[in-house]
């Protein structure tokens, strides 16, 4: 390590770019590769991915699977399918979330504090 740090120093907001644009093109690979994996079913291609989102993202990758997994997320889109959202809604929470492709924001306590105000996570849209 000799004293380097992963962090952005001096030119912060270029190298923030540049580690953004990075993390976009793992997440899009990381994309590719889970679809590989579900067409037809490929479990251990399937579990290497998720290995991989899990060191990028952390735990928060085990919830979405745990949601995935019992149903709790669908796709809503119209007729012509030129528009679409997803919906998620925690089994018990009496509440739902929607997520819309291609915007980069979300009014959650947590983009709100470790993307606007502390500028700490990256976010990413995927296409449906």
């Amino acid at each position: 390590m000799d004293g380097e740090s992963s962090a952005p120093s001096g030119g912060g907001h270029s190298a923030q770019l540049k580690m953004a644009e990075r993390v976009e093109i793992v997440l899009r690979r990381l994309e590719d590769d889970l679809r590989v994996a579900c067409n037809p079913v490929d479990e251990e291609k399937q579990l290497q991915v998720f290995e991989v989102m899990y060191n990028l993202l952390g735990p928060v990758v085990i919830s979405a699977v745990g949601l995935v997994d019992s149903n709790c997320v669908k796709r809503v889109s119209s007729e012509d399918e030129r528009q679409t959202l997803i919906e998620v809604l925690p089994s018990g929470s009496g509440c739902s979330i929607h997520l819309y492709p291609n915007v980069n924001y979300c009014i959650c306590s947590s983009f709100q504090e470790k993307v606007v105000r502390d500028k700490s996570a990256y976010t990413y849209w995927v296409s449906v």
